[in-house]
């Protein structure tokens, strides 16, 4: 291959090249990386419960938030910033004082007990936006 270098001195046109490469790699790193995180996606809905129906005036609204479901104690407790009180509100209420990771709103569960059978373990659940596949890693995070 050659090339056409009037002008400019044999190391000078090698630096060039060198540089070339190295900005080349370095731009073809950083679209591995943008490309990689971008095709990372939420398949949960209203994720952070911010999404409700009415806000919460007690413990046990958890059929308030859109999109999730407490399918076998049915005792989740829904905390929000809108309820007036401090049952259920955020950050000060019955539980202490915590803000919300994300948002308004969090949601309390008992996830073992045995003071109360009935509530013994709260569970919340959601249906995700799409199927998880087989072989495709998954990465699940959450705030406790």
């Amino acid at each position: 291959m050659m090339f056409f270098t009037s002008g400019i001195k044999p190391g000078l046109w090698y630096y060039i090249r060198s540089m070339m490469s190295i900005r080349s790699k370095y731009m073809l790193a950083s679209l591995i990386v943008a490309f990689s995180t971008a095709r990372a996606q939420n398949l949960v809905v209203n994720g952070s419960f911010e999404e409700y129906t009415e806000c919460p005036p007690s413990f046990g609204y958890w059929a308030n938030v859109v999109g999730w479901i407490s399918p076998y104690t049915q005792s989740a407790d829904y905390y929000n910033a809108c309820a007036s009180g401090t049952v259920c509100s955020v950050p000060l209420n019955y539980g202490g004082y915590q803000f919300a990771a994300d948002g308004d709103a969090y949601m309390g569960l008992i996830t073992y007990s045995t003071a109360n059978a009935g509530l013994g373990r709260e569970v919340i659940a959601s249906q995700l936006t799409e199927a998880l596949v087989p072989g495709v890693p998954t990465f699940v995070s959450y705030k406790v």
